[in-house]
């Protein structure tokens, strides 16, 4: 049985893994461009590195936006690379997001899903907020989840 952990990805090594997985899954298997080179809140963000027995496998990241409200956080670019799906990575890494969201106590935590994985995110309590809508080529949807404080 494979030996499945999750760690917030702090080291430069860390970095470099979670946007390897990027790559491969956004911009390699989908066909999203721009994935590879990572975005402005990469910088500022919590980045979680899934392994499996030691190797990396699966990532995502939580960054903090400031809304009228007050501070939200935003999941993105939660991925697994294909040999390792179906294995409880991307749960895991959820988990990890979901516990530093209310660790940094936000209220609340958006995401924008594809559509094809709504019941991961739904099984950590996200529910729709909006209608389907294409991006990258790739139906998502918008997704909220309310933490309890």
């Amino acid at each position: 049985m494979a030996d499945i952990t999750v760690r917030r990805a702090d080291s430069q090594a860390d970095h470099a893994d979670c946007y390897a997985i990027r790559a491969a899954v956004f911009a390699d298997e989908q066909g999203v461009q721009g994935a590879e080179k990572g975005d402005r809140d990469d910088a500022t963000a919590i980045h979680a590195l899934g392994l499996v027995d030691e190797i990396p496998a699966g990532t995502g990241r939580l960054h903090i936006v400031r809304a009228r409200s007050g501070p939200e956080g935003q999941i993105a670019w939660v991925s697994v690379l294909p040999h390792f799906r179906r294995m409880g990575v991307a749960t895991l890494v959820m988990q990890h997001l979901m516990d530093a969201a209310r660790d940094l106590d936000l209220p609340v935590v958006t995401l924008s899903a594809q559509t094809y994985a709504k019941g991961l995110y739904e099984s950590f309590g996200f529910e729709p907020m909006s209608t389907s809508f294409h991006m990258a080529n790739i139906e998502h949807m918008m997704m909220i989840a309310y933490l309890s404080s």
